[in-house]
């Protein structure tokens, strides 16, 4: 996991480009733990935007406002609290470290688009309309709070591969006006498929679940091919665009004897991690997730 520093936040910072084949943390699994810390010390990151951007923020020895109160725009990617549990909860925690409390000394506003790309847009440009000192997309969020505006500071979570999503120029300088963290799965795509076939050998024919809407979908396509050439395994691509297009996916799988799923960073796939699951074990089709929860949720592997 790598941050990211925009030089329009923080001039005197700069962060090393990523060594792909050397770097440490990109070939550590990117699991719920580091997901959730990553969570709570960017509050630490949008502290420091807020006060930047002349936002009066009262300190944790003040006991109140010295001011207006900062307001910050959350846009998650799930149709509920309930569904962001973990990482909710984490983000809250992480501003109650820095003494910032919702209600208090910042005002949280809260959006779930439930991955349907209308709402993203619509709730995108609900949040830039209320003034928000400072946005924070999760996921797949991120792209659309940066299409609604070009001067409020972003800040995203999780974010998959910010170079191919647009949000970034380089990682050396990010450029504009968004800023986060990036787990490299896109480069990992490729040692999924790697994985699949070591732990399945007789593997030739594996199915890519790939969300369309997502702009670096097309990037884990290319890496899958590309792996896929020098193991002997013929990738397929099966659009999913929301909870319902799963099942239908994975039958589509069956009919023309796919052997095994892998199943690469983005947020619906998140969404949709039971679901996938069950749907694998159901018709036999062992799978690789990107994360922990997709492995604890029932899936053979996670990388």
């Amino acid at each position: 996991m790598l941050n990211l520093s925009s030089s329009r936040f923080d001039p005197e910072l700069r962060f090393p480009k990523p060594q792909r084949d050397t770097d440490k943390a990109q070939r550590m699994p990117y699991t719920r733990e580091r997901s959730l810390a990553g969570a709570a010390h960017e509050t630490t990151r949008i502290h420091r935007i807020t006060q930047q951007h002349g936002c009066d923020v009262a300190t944790p020895s003040a006991g109140a406002t010295a001011g207006r109160i900062p307001k910050i725009g959350v846009l998650w990617h799930a149709a509920n609290i309930e569904e962001e549990t973990s990482y909710y909860q984490s983000l809250a925690e992480g501003f109650r470290k820095q003494g910032y409390v919702d209600g208090q000394n910042i005002a949280l506003e809260h959006r779930f688009p439930d991955e349907v790309p209308e709402a993203f847009a619509r709730m995108a440009a609900e949040l830039v309309s209320l003034k928000c000192d400072v946005l924070i997309g999760a996921g797949a969020a991120a792209p659309y709070l940066k299409r609604a505006t070009w001067t409020i500071p972003i800040v995203f979570l999780f974010g998959f591969d910010p170079i191919g999503a647009g949000l970034v120029e380089s990682f050396a300088r990010p450029g504009g006006n968004v800023t986060g963290l990036s787990n490299f799965s896109v480069q990992l795509s490729a040692k999924r498929l790697q994985y699949l076939k070591e732990i399945v050998p007789t593997v030739t024919r594996v199915g890519l679940l790939i969300n369309p809407n997502v702009i670096i979908s097309s990037l884990y396509v290319q890496e899958a091919i590309e792996a896929g050439i020098k193991l002997g395994v013929h990738t397929q691509n099966f659009e999913v665009r929301s909870l319902s297009d799963f099942e239908p996916a994975f039958d589509a799988m069956v009919k023309v004897g796919m052997q095994g799923v892998v199943a690469n960073g983005e947020s619906l796939i998140f969404q949709a991690r039971r679901v996938i699951a069950n749907l694998a074990l159901a018709r036999n089709l062992p799978n690789c997730g990107y994360v922990r929860e997709l492995l604890e949720a029932g899936g053979l592997i996670s990388y």
